[in-house]
């Protein structure tokens, strides 16, 4: 092991770190939809009901709170 990575283990170095977010929790809920745009042709998406899903309270996305669970990716 070299000493640079010895160095980088002993600090805990992350090199993409998850950073402890509402939106980087597994009880982040929200609605996402496709909406028609009025002005053009095509469509955007909306996200609403940003929500907790332990206490269902509504939140930011760069909120935080005790009961932080980093999602799982599959």
């Amino acid at each position: 092991m070299s000493k640079q990575q010895k160095a980088k283990e002993t600090q805990g170095y992350q090199a993409k770190p998850v950073m402890p977010f509402c939106i980087n929790c597994q009880h982040f809920t929200s609605k996402v939809e496709q909406v028609k745009s009025a002005w053009s042709v095509g469509t955007y998406t909306r996200e609403s009901e940003v929500r907790c899903g332990i206490g269902g309270f509504a939140i930011k996305k760069q909120g935080t709170c005790n009961s932080f669970t980093a999602k799982i990716d599959q």
